[in-house]
């Protein structure tokens, strides 16, 4: 392994796993969250100027309204999002492969691997694709090649590239909703033995401690 300059740093949980310290340099990380695109301030209002045309989910081309439309982070929260980043690393993508057509296929994977509805997240990403569904596993699967079928990424590896790279960017706030947590708080509402809908989906926002922290 190249050694590193002090303009990067390396990640990795385990000990046992020296040899497989991902090195993460500068431009990795400017690469990533120019994709994401999360600095604009005016994105949400671009959002919704858009969704007025009718058309415009067919031919949607920003990652950053796709992240503003996720309004729970049920789609992409912060550990997600960091497998994401962690899988571009692994699979050692050129800069010319940070697109979001990857960005897609990674977060398809970080799904598969974390969730229990990768069809729930096919359903919402279809809208949002420039490929079809069908190209977008390719793109997966060639992924899962490139990273050695290294998809696991553990919540220690995630909190240390968070931690690491551009740590006060927005990408690292988007806490899940605990209603869309999959596990039950205490403080959880039910309305006759239901729980009540996300207030955050109903359009207004929650209080803190009903985030995971």
């Amino acid at each position: 392994m190249d050694l590193l300059h002090k303009k990067d740093f390396m990640a990795s949980p385990y000990r046992s796993e020296r040899e497989k310290l991902i090195s993460i340099k500068r431009w990795n990380v400017r690469r990533f969250f120019k994709l994401l695109g999360l600095k604009r301030s005016n994105a949400r209002k671009n959002y919704i100027e858009k969704q007025l045309n009718l058309n415009y989910l067919q031919h949607a081309d920003s990652l950053a309204d796709f992240l503003e439309s996720d309004k729970c982070y049920r789609l992409a929260d912060n550990y997600l999002i960091a497998m994401v980043f962690t899988y571009f690393l692994r699979a050692s993508l050129e800069p010319d492969e940070y697109t979001q057509q990857n960005f897609f296929a990674a977060l398809f994977l970080a799904y598969n691997m974390e969730e229990d509805e990768g069809e729930f997240l096919l359903a919402e990403l279809e809208d949002w694709l420039d490929c079809t569904v069908a190209d977008l596993k390719q793109v997966r699967y060639e992924l899962f090649q490139r990273v050695e079928y290294r998809g696991a990424v553990s919540r220690a590896c995630c909190d240390i590239v968070m931690r690491s790279a551009n740590p006060e960017h927005k990408a690292w706030q988007r806490r899940r909703h605990i209603y869309h947590s999959g596990i039950v708080s205490k403080k959880t509402w039910y309305n006759a033995g239901k729980k009540t809908v996300c207030p955050v989906c109903n359009g207004y926002d929650s209080e803190e401690e009903d985030y995971y922290n």
